[in-house]
């Protein structure tokens, strides 16, 4: 068998040509290469997308579609466990204009929609409405909300721990951990500003997240959580980032339909560097267009 050259790859939306053609150099024989490939869907709703290749002596692998739910916009719940004296002091402050960056005006017609609740809240909130939730530095949870909790992520919602000074490790151990096998780690100990050197993000060997190795190391942390993974072979997580002394900085897991992410250090932007302030979100930002992708599909495919 010889190598294929020039081979163009096209993108078709409902049936239809969407977007720009991509050529793939060379693929060479047994193997598999990739591509990325862009189209603005027409409108919410679902839709077929289908990525093909030309026409060849075996057609019955020339072509995949999907079927994606477009949604007009993501709904984003933030649960924040320390509201503050004042709103730069909340818990949740920074990660808010991060997810939405644009001034009060423009926020209505911007597609990420955060909304800010306390931890008392919650249990007034419907969490389908959501496609995502953010546990922000919060204590504890109710045990009928733990519950929810549990069956909102096992049905699809995407949930993100950002721990704290506030949090009970034993809640998030005992329930969210030992019983519903929702959190991916144990939280061990929490680590204060005083008590360790500042250390570096760096993504892993297969950086699953795609962030830049420089951004990542210009961002200090002076305090975390320690945690204990489980063995590799006995679950699903997978170690995203980590400090640059090899500990555990996020870790991601699959929990039915849905997906958990676990941070290692809290939100607020004073507990670490000004350079993370704009990192840290980023990577909040890019773990849900992950999940809205694997969840409803995207406005681009």
């Amino acid at each position: 068998m010889t190598p294929a050259f020039e081979v163009p790859v096209r993108l078709l939306v409902d049936g239809q040509p969407g977007g720009e053609p991509w050529v793939i150099d060379e693929v060479q024989p047994g193997r598999s290469e990739s591509a990325t490939l862009y189209a603005t869907l027409p409108s919410a709703g679902y839709h077929r997308i289908t990525v093909a290749l030309e026409s060849d002596l075996v057609p019955f692998d020339d072509q995949r579609t999907v079927v994606m739910q477009v949604v007009d916009h993501v709904r984003v719940l933030l649960v924040d466990g320390e509201p503050g004296s004042e709103p730069r002091e909340s818990e949740t402050f920074f990660l808010r204009h991060a997810l939405a960056p644009v001034p009060e005006e423009a926020r209505a017609a911007y597609p990420v929609k955060p909304v800010v609740i306390s931890a008392s809240q919650l249990a007034g909130e419907n969490l389908a409405d959501y496609h995502a939730v953010v546990l922000a530095n919060v204590a504890d949870l109710p045990l009928a909300i733990a519950d929810r909790l549990t069956k909102y992520v096992d049905e699809g919602g995407g949930l993100i721990v950002f721990p704290g000074e506030n949090v009970r490790t034993e809640f998030y151990n005992t329930m969210l951990h030992a019983k519903h096998r929702l959190l991916p780690a144990v939280l061990v100990s929490h680590q204060p500003a005083d008590a360790t050197a500042a250390r570096f993000l760096e993504p892993t060997e297969t950086n699953p997240l795609g962030l830049d190795s420089e951004m990542l190391a210009s961002a200090s942390f002076r305090q975390s959580y320690r945690l204990e993974l489980p063995p590799a072979q006995s679950s699903a997580h997978r170690l995203a980032l980590r400090y640059d002394d090899g500990t555990p900085a996020l870790v991601e897991s699959e929990f039915g339909l849905g997906k958990v992410f676990l941070f290692t250090s809290t939100a607020r932007s004073e507990e670490h560097t000004s350079e993370l302030q704009s990192q840290a979100y980023l990577v909040c930002r890019l773990l849900l267009e992950k999940k809205n992708k694997t969840r409803h599909g995207h406005n681009n495919a």
